[in-house]
């Protein structure tokens, strides 16, 4: 007999309201609401718990026997009676939605008895009112009125009908939830199957079956979920667990295939199942074992289980699982109808019912009827759910539930009228249950719960199995904790886990966890210490076996880099060739072939196989070592990459990240990660070829093989066909370096070969202890040429001549210049002062050698060299480009003093240079470089010079100074000559009257004639045609040309700083000074304001003057007046003021 635990996982609750004095012959729940038949007929619409009633209808004239309540739609189904024989267990569908003005629901009607069948009257059955008969034939049904008050004449009145009296030809009915199929049970033992829609056919097909199997009562009839279960042509429908139950498949979508359905019908002595075809084919199966029950000792639950309890043994059954049922094949097989599950239920067995995933069986007391015994069973767990106080009760009358309440009616035998006492049962919500269960220590069962009761919340479940391990954990059952701990990934620290089996007794226990941990399905819980972990416990264990299986697994992921690291360091070479393969880790298959395997040729051999971004990342990382170890062959795969790669062309969009998104999430490819570019980046890059300046540091310690490897990138053309400017700088100023250089070597690092390498260069570094270890490099297959040829270095200097000439503009100019400095190339160094237009640094390279040298014909050159590069230096384009840039002053400083330095190392020469002095004394005084004074004083240092060697010079010098004056003083008597004027003209503004003679406006030529404005210009106008009355509107633009004039050079000034600039820069500094002089900038300043002609105050630099003017108009003067007067005459008296005017 099996042990039930015991567990309190219902509240109870007592219910009041009017349901305690309700009348009931038949009861349901529906939706949201709870259906009650009474004796009149009339069914009673109550909240779900009877507190409060929502409406009532009449159904039938006589007692309601029989409803069900559709869980989809809300629409009733009733069976009752009306009041003559012939209405007899009438079926009534209630549209629960549509009601007429008095509020009653609409109707369809469908009767199952007629003259041609009969009710079975003779063999009704009385209805069931309460399990207790001693109560069934005690209490009345008063109808209506036995909700009075007592003492209620109505209710003295009536004498009461008792409820042994009630009785019904059904014992059971059921409906399909799209009304299809109705199937009732009668008394007689047959079945009514009725078969089209109920709410909408008429007539509808009826079949009437009995049993040829059972040969005792029918007590029970349903539809398992619904009973749409099976299509007749194989396809499976639903998909559902009850359609795997009957095991035909086919294609659903054949709109044209019909549905089979499936009868329960239990008998006192058998269960059965009936096959319904669409073609109306009836097929009866037994249910194995052999057993029956009595009226509601049966029930279905939503996945289409029967639930039935024994009548002759105390044996609860269940019959059809889901996990037996979804093995069965597609050929209809009746033995998946048996049994499957039981239970052993002390007591008379008066109702069975499915509440969840609970089984709910009231028992009856046989020594004391009025006692009843109300238990959940959990067939799963075996569980009991209610607690000793919630599972007596007396005198049960119904036992409803659904998938949220079970409601316990019970009925108080006090009086001969009804009592009711009802009790509602509802679960605990599940972690009240967990907490429960952990008390106990059921783990099992809570994991079991939480995994059904809360299916999307995997956080409460990983918890759940976290307490269940370190349970059995504590009670050292080390295999089970780790199940369940494996089941808790995810939720539990991998870390808390491998602190608990570090143990090395517990280290297989461990294994299991790390590899279960390494479990695509963990989505990455795994980080690169639990693989580094795990292989060590391979390697401890010195388990090769678990180790190669553990690697050649395709459901696990881990960190590929890292395994393969361990794998190295425990020696375990080959797997880790195999990883790095597996994984597409070409660094780490390289680095294991050089520093493991010792074979670099064929590292090299594979390299050539990838594509041009692995290849040029693996040897970005390793190809130092290979120009090393052999330099020739490794040189001519990084020419082959910088040149034309024959592998794979670039890829044009880096997969590493998605490649390694199924293996790992803990880091990128060693290789990649470091080196691959990006999609957008990758795509800059050459599609067959590497850029050699990014390989440049791999010839490090081989500057030879750096020589050859530039050359040849060079001499393809390829170091100049993309876009990185600087790049190609960097490539052709390292090979104009090595160029230049003077000794090359082959290799400038100098280490032992590796062992048993005597092919090998002596230059290859030595291999670690492992490598030794596991062999050295294969020397068989390593082929060295002989030490590389390096041409002489006058051939080098001249290879280094031409690519200055003919790559120009592909190297840095100035980096240029100072390798051929550093290097002391004299042909490149000039050759490069003249690109740049040093002429200053070319100069002072001549000058050096025409007073160093010892050569007369070296002096010569020297001499011409200098005297054409100050010549370069007068018209090179940079002169002009600087004038127009602003450092004119800077630029004729340079000049002057490159001219200035050949006159001076001229006059020292002991050679004869006179020709050469005047030539530059000629340019001098073109350029007018030097004042004549500092000429003669730079000349006359060398008393062997000649005078007639600067005899024209001085000439041309005196004729033109003289030129000058003559100039000077022509313009002087010019300039007197207008001053005098100017001053003539104002002395006549001043003394005389001006006469007005024209009579045409200046600006219309119309007649002239009154209002009309003449100006001392001699212009006159209309006033009507001025612009402005102040102004002549001919002369005002020229006027404001000169007051902006007088402005600026009154600003101009006032600057001191372009003086001392212009000082600063120009040769003949009194020049400077009289122009500035003449500007005013010596001067005090002016106080100006303006004056205002014909009318207004305007006062003027200098004192007020008295007015010398005729006054004969009389008038007198105020004090103002005269001020005024003064001013204006003062005003005329400056010609300055007037020219302003």
């Amino acid at each position: 007999m099996s042990v039930w635990r015991n567990f309190k996982f219902f509240v109870s609750e007592v219910v009041k309201g009017p349901l305690e004095s309700q009348e009931i012959t038949a009861t349901t729940f529906g939706r949201n609401a709870l259906f009650v038949g009474d004796t009149e007929g009339i069914v009673h619409v109550y909240d779900r718990y009877g507190k409060q009633q929502a409406y009532q209808f009449a159904a039938y004239a006589g007692p309601v026997t029989h409803m069900k309540a559709l869980r989809t739609r809300n629409i009733l189904v009733t069976v009752g009676d009306d009041d003559s024989k012939e209405n007899l267990s009438v079926i009534r569908v209630w549209d629960l939605d549509k009601k007429d003005s008095s509020g009653r629901p609409s109707q369809r009607e469908h009767r199952i008895f007629s003259g041609k069948y009969p009710a079975p009257t003779n063999r009704m059955v009385p209805l069931r009112t309460n399990y207790n008969q001693d109560v069934v034939k005690k209490l009345k049904f008063y109808g209506a009125a036995g909700t009075e008050e007592s003492g209620g004449a109505a209710a003295m009145a009536r004498q009461g009908i008792l409820m042994s009296e009630f009785k019904s030809c059904v014992v059971s009915m059921d409906v399909t939830e799209d009304l299809q199929h109705t199937a009732v049970g009668l008394s007689n033992n047959e079945v009514v199957v009725i078969k089209g829609d109920l709410e909408r056919e008429r007539n509808p097909k009826i079949r009437r079956l009995k049993s040829q199997v059972a040969g005792k009562a029918l007590t029970f009839v349903g539809f398992p979920r619904g009973g749409k279960m099976l299509a007749t042509d194989g396809a499976n429908r639903d998909g559902s667990a009850m359609g795997r139950f009957l095991g035909l498949t086919g294609n659903s979508n054949n709109a044209n295939s019909a549905f089979a359905h499936l009868l329960y019908t239990v008998h006192e002595d058998w269960v059965t199942v009936w096959r319904i075809t669409h073609k109306g084919e009836y097929t009866e199966y037994r249910c194995e074992p052999q057993i029956g029950a009595l009226p509601d000792c049966s029930a279905l639950n939503d996945d289409g289980q029967l639930v039935v309890g024994s009548s002759t043994s105390n044996q609860v059954l269940v019959f059809g699982d889901d996990s037996f049922l979804a093995e069965m094949q597609s050929n209809f097989d009746p033995s998946m109808f048996k049994a499957m599950q039981f239970a052993e239920v002390d007591g008379d067995k008066r109702r069975v019912l499915f509440y969840k995933q609970y089984v709910i069986v009231l028992t009856q007391n046989e020594s004391r009827p009025d006692r009843f015994l109300l238990q959940a069973f959990d067939f799963e767990n075996h569980i009991r759910g209610f607690s000793k106080q919630q599972e007596a009760y007396l005198n049960v009358a119904w036992v409803l539930a659904d998938s949220t309440d079970v409601l316990a009616i019970c009925q108080e035998p006090k009086s001969d009228v009804v009592q009711q006492r009802i009790t509602r049962l509802t679960e605990e919500e599940t972690q009240s249950k967990l907490e429960q269960l952990f008390s106990k220590e059921c783990y099992d069962i809570a994991k079991k719960m939480a995994k059904k009761a809360t299916a999307g919340d995997a956080g409460q479940q990983l918890s759940i199995a976290k307490k269940y391990g370190d349970h059995l954990y504590a009670k050292g059952k080390f295999s089970e904790a780790i199940d369940q701990y494996i089941e808790a990934i995810g939720q539990l620290e991998p870390s808390y886990v491998i602190r608990l089996f570090l143990d090395s007794q517990r280290i297989h226990h461990l294994t299991r966890y790390l590899e279960e941990l390494h479990h695509k399905k963990h989505h990455d819980v795994a980080n690169k210490n639990h693989t580094t972990l795990l292989l060590n416990c391979y390697t401890k264990l010195r388990d090769d076996t678990k180790l190669n299986v553990f690697i050649h697994r395709d459901d696990i992921r881990f960190d590929a880099h890292n395994a393969i690291k361990v794998c190295r360091q425990a020696g375990y070479f080959e797997e880790a060739t195999y990883l790095a393969d597996r994984f597409q880790e070409p660094g780490d298959y390289v680095k294991i072939q050089l520093e493991n395997l010792g074979q670099p040729l064929r590292a090299l051999q594979f390299i050539r196989t990838l594509s041009v971004d692995r290849a040029e990342a693996i040897l970005t990382e390793h190809g130092k070592e290979l120009v090393l170890w052999i330099p020739d062959d490794a040189t001519d795969v990084l020419i082959e990459l910088c040149t034309l790669w024959r592998g794979p062309a670039r890829r044009a969009v880096d997969d590493s990240a998605q490649r390694h998104a199924h293996r790992t999430t803990y880091r990128a490819s060693h290789v990649d990660a470091a080196h691959l570019s990006s999609g957008a980046a990758a795509s800059k890059k050459p599609a067959k070829r590497a850029n050699a300046q990014d390989l440049i540091h791999v010839f490090v310690d081989s500057p030879s093989c750096l020589l050859r490897f530039l050359q040849s990138v060079v001499d393809s053309g390829d170091a100049d066909s993309h876009d990185d400017a600087d790049g190609t700088q960097i490539v052709y100023n390292t090979l104009l370096e090595l160029y230049l250089t003077r000794e090359l070597k082959r290799s400038i690092k100098h280490v032992n070969a590796p062992v048993g390498s005597s092919t090998m260069s002596s230059t290859a570094p030595s291999m670690s202890p492992s490598s030794t270890a596991a062999g050295a490099p294969n020397t068989s297959s390593v082929s060295r040429r002989a030490d590389g040829y390096v041409e002489a270095y006058a051939k080098r200097l001249d290879h280094a001549m031409a690519l200055l000439e003919r790559h120009r503009g592909k190297y840095d100019d100035y980096h240029a210049l100072a390798l051929v400095q550093q290097h002391q190339f004299e042909r490149g160094t000039l050759f490069m002062l003249e690109q740049l237009r040093l002429y200053s640094e070319i100069f002072t390279h001549f000058s050096t050698v025409f007073e160093t040298s010892q050569d007369p014909a070296a002096r010569s050159r020297a001499k011409e060299k200098l005297i054409r590069t100050c010549e370069q230096q007068e018209y090179s384009p940079q002169q002009h480009s600087s004038s127009a840039s602003g450092l004119e002053g800077a630029a004729e400083d340079t000049e002057r003093e490159m001219w200035i330095s050949l006159l001076s190392l001229l006059v020292r020469s002991q050679d004869d240079v006179s020709e050469e002095i005047s030539r530059v004394l000629e340019t001098v005084e073109r350029r007018d470089l030097l004042p004549p004074v500092a000429v003669i004083e730079i000349l006359s240092s060398n008393k062997k010079l000649q005078l007639r060697t600067v005899r024209e010079y001085v000439l041309r010098m005196l004729k033109k100074d003289t030129e000058q004056i003559d100039k000077n003083q022509r313009d002087i008597r010019e300039y007197t000559e207008k001053t005098n004027k100017i001053r003539n003209d104002i002395r006549d503004l001043q003394s005389s009257a001006t006469i007005f003679q024209t009579n045409k406006c200046h600006h219309c030529n119309a007649h002239l004639d009154l209002p009309a404005v003449h100006f001392i210009c001699k212009h006159s106008f209309h006033q009507r045609c001025l612009n402005d009355v102040l102004e002549c509107n001919i002369c005002s633009v020229e006027h404001r040309k000169v007051v902006q004039l007088q402005r600026e050079l009154d600003d101009a000034a006032n600057n001191s700083a372009d003086f001392f600039r212009a000082l600063g820069d120009r040769v003949d500094g009194a020049a400077v000074v009289a122009e500035y002089f003449g500007r005013g900038i010596f001067s005090a300043p002016k106080l100006r304001k303006d004056a205002i002609l014909m009318g207004g105050a305007g006062t003027f630099d200098g004192e007020d003057a008295a007015l010398e003017g005729d006054d004969a108009n009389g008038g007198g003067y105020d004090d103002e007046d005269e001020d005024d007067q003064d001013v204006f005459a003062d005003e005329l008296e400056n010609p300055e003021e007037v020219e302003m005017w």
